[in-house]
C-alpha cells in the first residue's frame, strides 16, 4: 500500500492521479481499526455504570438511594460506533411446575397448592400476589401462603413476587411467573411449585441492546430516557 501512494506521491503532477488519491485514502481511513472500546465507563453524575472488557463481556451496574439494579454478558461490534449487548439471562419470568391432582368429593371449586419457593428467616418479607383470569385475586404472605381456593371460572393464574418495605432494594422489583391455563374452569385441584430465583431481583436484561460510543463515553437508552456515561481515563498499575 505504501507502494501505491508513493507511486501516486511522485506523479502528483499528473491530475489524474490526483483525481482517485483522494478517494483511495479516505477508504483507507474508513479501514482503519475502530476505537477501544475495552474500559470503565461512570461518571459522578450517574448512579449508571459499565465495564466492558477486552474478552467481549461487560458488567453493568446501577445504585441510586435504595435502588439497585445489576447485569452481566457479552458485547459485540455493531457498526463503526456501535454496540450490542446481551445479558446472560434473557428472560426474567420464573418457571411453574404443575401436577393437576384428581378433584374427588363433590366440591366444584378450585384448590391451588402453591410451594413459592422462597425459604429462609426472612420467608415473611416476602409477598406474594395471585392473578386470577389477569386479575389480582390476593396478596399473602410467603410465609403463610399455601392454599388458594377460587369458586368461580379459572381461565389462567399466575404470581408476582415481591417483598415488604423491610427489603427495600426487592420491594422496588418484582417478578412474574409464566401462567397456567387449566383445561377446566371449574373442579380444578392442582399442584404448583414456583421455580423462584433469588437472583433474577433488580437483573437487568440487555436483549440486543445498542449502545452508541463516542471517544467520551456510551450513551444508552434506559426506560423512558438515553443515559450518557464518561468512558474514564486509564491508570497504570
Amino acid at each position: 500500500m505504501r507502494e501505491i501512494l508513493s507511486n501516486i506521491w511522485t506523479t502528483k503532477r499528473d491530475t489524474s492521479a490526483w483525481c482517485w488519491c483522494v478517494p483511495l485514502m479516505l477508504w483507507l481511513a474508513g479501514c482503519s481499526p475502530g476505537q477501544p472500546v475495552a474500559g470503565t465507563y461512570a461518571s459522578g453524575g450517574s448512579p449508571h455504570s459499565f465495564i466492558l472488557r477486552p474478552d467481549s463481556t461487560f458488567s453493568y451496574r446501577y445504585q441510586f438511594q435504595f435502588g439497585y439494579r445489576y447485569s452481566s454478558g457479552t458485547w459485540r461490534r455493531g457498526g463503526k460506533r456501535a454496540l450490542v449487548l446481551n445479558s446472560y439471562i434473557s428472560d426474567r419470568t420464573l418457571p411453574l411446575k404443575v401436577v393437576e391432582l384428581p378433584a374427588g368429593g363433590g366440591d366444584l371449586g378450585n384448590i391451588f397448592s402453591v410451594n413459592t419457593g422462597v425459604t429462609g428467616p426472612g420467608k415473611g418479607y416476602y409477598r406474594c400476589m395471585v392473578y386470577v383470569n389477569d386479575t389480582l385475586f390476593v396478596t399473602a404472605s410467603c410465609d403463610t401462603f399455601s392454599n388458594v381456593r377460587v369458586s368461580f371460572p379459572v381461565k389462567s393464574i399466575f404470581f408476582k413476587l415481591s417483598a415488604d418495605a423491610r427489603m427495600p432494594s426487592i420491594f422496588l422489583d418484582t417478578l412474574s411467573t409464566e401462567k397456567f391455563r387449566p383445561v377446566n374452569g371449574m373442579g380444578n385441584k392442582v399442584k404448583i411449585d414456583i421455580g423462584y430465583n433469588d437472583s433474577l431481583f433488580n437483573y437487568r436484561v440487555f436483549n440486543n441492546e445498542e449502545v452508541r460510543m463516542s471517544k467520551k463515553g456510551l450513551t444508552f437508552h434506559d426506560r423512558t430516557s438515553s443515559i450518557f456515561v464518561l468512558r474514564e481515563p486509564l491508570t497504570s498499575r
